[in-house]
Order: C-alpha cells, then sequence, then structure tokens
C-alpha cells in the first residue's frame, strides 16, 4: 500500500492492489490533489509498478468521483475497469525484449 505526503499531510491511499484509492480530508485542497496523484503516476513512470487501474475512489465506481477529472489530469486514461496509467515506451522502443534470431535446423 501507498500513501501519498504532500508538505507532510497524508492525502491519498492506494490500497496494496493498487486498484483502489482512498482520498483523505487534505485533499480538499485541490493543488494537493494533484501532486498526489501525479506522485502516483511517478510510481508507473519509475517501474516500481507495471500500471495502475483505479477501479474504485473512496469506495465508489471511479466513473462516479468527483475526483476523475484530477484522475485524467495526472496522465490516467478513463476504460472499462477504471481509471489506467501504464508505462510508455519511447519512440522505437519495445516494450517487450527482441526475440532471439533462430536458425533453420537441416
Amino acid at each position: 500500500a501507498y500513501v501519498a505526503l504532500v508538505d507532510g499531510a497524508a492525502v491519498l491511499y492506494l490500497d496494496r492492489g493498487g486498484s483502489s484509492i482512498q482520498v483523505l480530508p487534505a485533499a480538499e485542497d485541490a493543488d494537493a490533489l494533484a501532486v498526489a496523484l501525479r506522485s502516483l503516476a511517478d510510481l508507473v513512470a519509475d517501474g516500481r509498478v507495471r500500471e495502475l487501474v483505479i477501479g474504485k475512489v473512496d469506495g465508489e465506481p471511479a466513473a462516479g468521483s468527483p475526483h476523475k477529472e484530477a484522475l485524467v489530469a495526472a496522465g490516467f486514461v478513463p476504460g472499462y475497469r477504471g481509471y489506467a496509467l501504464r508505462a510508455a515506451a519511447g519512440p522505437g522502443e519495445r516494450t517487450y525484449p527482441r526475440p532471439t534470431p533462430v536458425r533453420p535446423i537441416r
């Protein structure tokens, strides 16, 4: 589980499975919420987690959350399972290793 702190105040709690967040009272400040969501995006950017798919916010479906605009602003994309954030491959980079060439057997 992760807790996003902004200026020493707990703003978000991401559950152990990474599929649900709990917005804490310090998130009433929109700037603090934006910083906390960007810190979650850094988990993906740094490679600490492969993806985040937030299906629930405060126990309710993320699609109906009043914080969905903040999720989109942080880089999350709406999908059928919730708001997803995946690591982006750079130009020309593969997200999987190049296969080893195989020589034919004669």
